[in-house]
């Protein structure tokens, strides 16, 4: 089996795709004008969003409940036994916190394939760049008080 760190990077890497096809579709709906068209026909902007954050959310819940079935399934220790509530608890939040930090950087955006790709390019470096940055800071002595201070800036991004 692959060490913790490793397998850490592998599903980081996974996750990443997730929230990147949610900002394609936020940035075409706003291109095209699909929002516009609802509220004008009615649609509350609180329901609007709201339907669409949990759309997007169960979205992200779905592949992170078959991976966990997938960790207990292959015995992953880090990631199950003792750890389990934890890894679950982990995985609703990361869906939660994934869809809200890719609607807000949505508004940066006016390609949806631009959007998508610095999206994904974002979520990939945040969640396994930073990850093995800061496993080899910890690595080194003269680095490890470097490394645990800018966990806590790294911990910011849902990936991470």
């Amino acid at each position: 089996l692959l060490p913790p760190s490793i397998t850490g990077l592998l599903i980081s890497i996974g996750f990443s795709m997730i929230p990147a096809f949610f900002v394609y579709f936020i940035v075409t709906e706003r291109n095209i004008g699909a929002k516009h068209q609802q509220i004008i026909s009615g649609v509350d902007l609180t329901a609007y969003w709201f339907s669409t954050w949990m759309w997007d959310t169960t979205t992200a819940l779905i592949p992170g409940l078959l991976s966990f079935f997938i960790y207990l399934g292959y015995d992953i220790e880090p990631l199950i036994g003792a750890n389990s509530g934890a890894m679950f608890v982990n995985i609703l939040l990361y869906s939660a916190s994934i869809t809200n930090l890719t609607y807000v950087a949505s508004f940066l955006f006016k390609n949806a394939n631009s959007a998508q790709n610095i999206m994904l390019f974002f979520y990939f470096i945040t969640g396994s760049i930073l990850a093995i940055a800061s496993d080899v800071m910890d690595q080194i002595e003269s680095t490890r008080d470097i490394s645990k201070d800018l966990k806590y800036v790294f911990r910011l991004t849902p990936s991470f």
